[in-house]
């Protein structure tokens, strides 16, 4: 039996031991290993065929057209962690490695600044003495790492052509965070260059637009930083993650962070990788998040579902402590290199 099929075995065994037959149960803390078994799951990867590769494939005294099978699927690239208290990421491995970086860094910032607030640094609900209407106001600190993978990433290292490599994804690799970036994480005033933070319905988390005034959303993408008012704490988390995650796919944005791809990603395996691009709210076809902490789910949506009509909302029974961690699942192609790359064409 050859290397791959002993691979291809291995990763089908781990599949069927999904630890998605068990009823999910509420915690306030996950680790390495839990991330990368909640991420090898056919659920949220939506495997498929999705077109060929032609190579040149040139000998001594010839040359041949060669054909590689094209195929496509989402990773999870990122873990994105929204939580109150700073320094306490619901990762316990990322928590241990950044934690004191991060509280140094907000503290000497945070000083710089001469605010005077109820706490220390923010964090949760936020108390306004002088204007009570505000109470819905929630703060929380953001850590954007890269993710460790599942199954089949590590089945691509290998070479198995079932499977595309995350390139452009470092493991554990700090993306962004708020607190190294206190400044701007905690004023927001970097962001008001940007049209999106001074007009409402221009980038909301929902179907709410310039055009559809009243449609559903949990909250404005800008100001990215780490206020949101919204009554329901769940929802404040899932919009923070995603202000979090779209900084650190753009260049030159006015924060303190990594861009994805600027350090070194994943070998290759041996493939011909298609990276995704920036990433875009709303768009399943862009991006998807699977909740892993209080809840470890084996789900994946876009953040922003209209629940105002349904029985039961979209947060209901997923806060435990106001601490959240997601996986951003982004999609990728990719081909076996067979040699020259000539084309490729999608079915």
């Amino acid at each position: 039996m050859n290397k791959r099929v002993c691979i291809l075995l291995y990763v089908a065994a781990i599949l069927a031991a999904s630890p998605f037959a068990q009823p999910a149960a509420a915690r306030d803390s996950i680790t390495t290993p839990e991330i990368v078994a909640a991420s090898s799951n056919f659920g949220c990867m939506e495997w498929r065929i999705s077109g060929a590769c032609f190579w040149l494939d040139c000998g001594i005294t010839a040359c041949s057209v060669e054909v590689s099978i094209k195929v496509s699927h989402r990773s999870p690239s990122l873990v994105v962690s929204a939580y109150d208290t700073a320094g306490e990421s619901p990762w316990v491995e990322t928590r241990a490695l950044y934690a004191a970086a991060q509280l140094t860094a907000h503290k000497t910032q945070y000083a710089a600044q001469g605010v005077n607030m109820n706490r220390e640094m923010p964090g949760g609900k936020f108390v306004n003495n002088t204007n009570p209407n505000r109470e819905d106001t929630h703060f929380k600190s953001a850590d954007v790492i890269g993710g460790p993978g599942n199954i089949a990433t590590i089945a691509s290292g290998f070479g198995l052509p079932l499977f595309c490599p995350m390139t452009d994804i470092a493991p554990l690799a700090p993306y962004f965070l708020s607190g190294i970036d206190a400044i701007a994480w905690t004023t927001g005033t970097t962001e008001l260059i940007y049209a999106a933070s001074w007009v409402p319905g221009l980038r909301e988390i929902g179907d709410r637009s310039l055009t559809n005034p009243l449609g559903n959303t949990w909250g404005p993408l800008f100001p990215r930083f780490g206020f949101l008012r919204n009554p329901d704490d769940v929802k404040s988390g899932a919009v923070i993650a995603q202000r979090a995650a779209d900084i650190v796919y753009k260049s030159g944005q006015p924060h303190i962070y990594i861009r994805v791809g600027n350090l070194p990603g994943r070998p290759d395996g041996g493939m011909r990788v298609w990276e995704p691009g920036e990433l875009r709210e709303n768009d399943p076809d862009n991006s998807v998040w699977q909740m892993l902490v209080p809840l470890t789910e084996d789900e994946c949506e876009a953040f922003g579902v209209d629940d105002r009509l349904k029985a039961n909302a979209w947060s209901d029974g997923k806060f435990d402590k106001a601490d959240y961690t997601f996986n951003l699942w982004r999609p990728y192609s990719c081909c076996e290199d067979e040699g020259i790359f000539i084309t490729s064409i999608d079915f």
